[in-house]
């Protein structure tokens, strides 16, 4: 379900009072914001993958802002599992914009997922996460970020991600694209 025009304007206002906050350090007050905006998400029963992936990467930016690394990784993760990549009913803009959030979200949380003791659970999601982060950065040429996911890659696994030729490219897309969408 979509919002309707006057709903979504309620939205985009709750999310500027957040950013609002956020830029003039008032993070509780952000996240009090965030906070009624996700309850117009959900009980609108919203699945705006723009909406929800401006959201989610709000809330990391207020939370990191606060230093809850934990909570702030805790988001990019719910992020990159239930953010479509390429949503359907979107254009290439926009699906830029929501893959530029799921970048983010791929740092923020192969970051997190580095620095803890890695059981053969987190390393597979550090893996997975790698590797969603990296075709996305590659696709959308967002070198810097791509730089740092194959550094990290590389510092976790002893050995380079090696992207895709043109032929495996499809399918790394693929494999990307299908980690969103169990809201």
């Amino acid at each position: 379900m979509k919002f309707t025009a006057s709903q979504q304007h309620e939205f985009d206002t709750l999310i500027g009072q957040a950013a609002e906050a956020s830029q003039g350090g008032r993070h509780a007050r952000a996240l009090e914001h965030l906070e009624a905006a996700r309850i117009s998400l959900v009980s609108l029963d919203i699945q705006d993958d723009y909406d929800w992936s401006g959201w989610y990467d709000l809330k990391m930016e207020v939370l990191m802002a606060q230093g809850l690394g934990e909570q702030t990784a805790l988001t990019a993760r719910q992020m990159l599992e239930q953010v479509n990549p390429k949503p359907s009913d979107f254009t290439e803009a926009h699906h830029r914009i929501i893959q530029d959030s799921l970048i983010s979200a791929a740092r923020v949380l192969s970051k997190y997922l580095f620095a803890q003791d890695r059981t053969g659970c987190n390393e597979e999601e550090l893996r997975r996460t790698l590797k969603a982060g990296i075709s996305m950065a590659y696709r959308q040429e967002r070198e810097e970020a791509l730089q740092e996911l194959q550094q990290l890659h590389s510092k976790a696994f002893a050995i380079p991600y090696e992207l895709p030729d043109e032929m495996d490219w499809e399918d790394a897309q693929n494999d990307a694209e299908g980690q969103g969408n169990e809201r």
